[in-house]
């Protein structure tokens, strides 16, 4: 039996989700099942990442959770997050160190979409009345700045059928 290339992406997805669950809290695949018919597979993977390095942070950088692992976080833990712990870790990841060794930096579009993971997950869980409040509304999105949009020129326009058409120069 031969497997699509989808098939194969959507299996090496999913076993990439089955081994990040194992190092997430406990109570994240409830938010993943929740999540599963609104959005697609690799959405869900890049939440997973980011809800990782999301509980890493707490874990690294806020006494108040005293240096649990991510796999250690429990629901009432949510409860301590506060707007503080949110506004620093979009700080945070100016500038952070993956597995020790590899540093990495995020544009406000990388803090945007990182703050969306975690905003998701708390509104789940207070839609859920798991916990009482959603501090992440009292947080701002980073502002992305709006990127020019680039226009061909009407030759340029021309040229590229042109090239289409004959196939010349093509790879």
């Amino acid at each position: 039996m031969s497997n699509t290339y989808t098939d194969q992406l959507s299996r090496d997805i999913t076993l990439k989700m089955r081994g990040l669950l194992t190092e997430l809290p406990v109570f994240l695949p409830d938010f993943f099942r929740y999540l599963n018919p609104q959005t697609s597979p690799r959405t869900r993977l890049a939440y997973a990442y980011d809800l990782k390095l999301f509980f890493d942070f707490l874990s690294k950088e806020c006494p108040e959770f005293d240096g649990k692992s991510p796999r250690e976080f429990s629901v009432a833990d949510l409860e301590l997050v506060t707007d503080a712990h949110l506004e620093e870790f979009l700080d945070y990841l100016d500038l952070y160190y993956r597995d020790n060794q590899v540093e990495v930096q995020n544009h406000n579009s990388g803090k945007s979409r990182k703050l969306s993971a975690v905003r998701s997950m708390l509104r789940y869980f207070f839609k859920k009345k798991r916990i009482s409040q959603n501090v992440a509304d009292q947080v701002d999105t980073p502002k992305i700045p709006e990127k020019a949009i680039t226009y061909l020129e009407a030759n340029e326009i021309a040229d590229l059928l042109d090239e289409v058409e004959s196939g010349d120069h093509l790879t």
